[in-house]
């Protein structure tokens, strides 16, 4: 997608990896015309299923708290390794 804002143009990409579960957006920032490193951004996502966060917890030994699940349900019950569930993890 190409956004223009007065002398500013973004250009934003988005690859998804699907061997890797990860996805990475991109916004190249140009300021008449020219690149600004300064401005552009890249943001990377690293997606897990539930039962990797859970198995890692108890591998490093750190306890799970606070947690909300979004996705995926099997009756009232959510699916542990669905692709599609959405877990939540806060402080």
């Amino acid at each position: 997608m190409i956004f223009n804002f007065k002398d500013y143009e973004v250009n934003q990409t988005i690859k998804i990896n699907k061997i890797y579960n990860s996805i990475v957006s991109t916004w190249d920032v140009y300021k008449n015309n020219e690149y600004s490193k300064d401005l552009s951004r890249e943001l990377k996502f690293k997606l897990y299923t539930t039962n990797d966060i859970i198995c890692s917890s108890l591998y490093y030994n750190f306890t799970l708290s606070n947690i909300s699940f979004y996705g995926d349900m099997k009756g009232n019950e959510f699916h542990e390794n669905s692709p599609r569930l959405i877990v939540k993890i806060t402080k």
